[in-house]
């Protein structure tokens, strides 16, 4: 089963976007990351769906850890977006990036 991954979410009362910005992501040495100040979450299109899936799932632990106040380390922020990619993938759901990849990229 796809799931269409939506350009814009909320998570509690805080709109996000999620788009692509080879540019800033280049910049920050990186294949995603979440820009609070600006309410975005960025992923390159470059990685295999599996890899960018995982990716999101670690920014959007980031955004959790920010907003709900706790700390989380980084490894820790892997392996839990990890286990919520396998945990797609056991039941068989599978990203779609679509509506990312066509909104307006930068």
């Amino acid at each position: 089963m796809r799931v269409i991954v939506p350009s814009k979410f909320k998570f509690m009362s805080h709109p996000y976007r999620i788009k692509t910005d080879e540019m800033a992501l280049m910049s920050a040495g990186t294949t995603a990351l979440v820009k609070h100040l600006y309410q975005e979450v960025l992923v390159t299109k470059h990685l295999p769906n599996s890899e960018r899936t995982q990716a999101l799932f670690h920014e959007l632990n980031h955004i959790i850890e920010r907003h709900l106040q706790v700390k989380i380390d980084d490894v820790d922020t892997d392996r839990i977006a990890e286990g919520w990619a396998l945990f797609f993938e056991i039941l068989g759901i599978e990203l779609d990036w679509s509506d990312v990849d066509r909104s307006r990229e930068g």
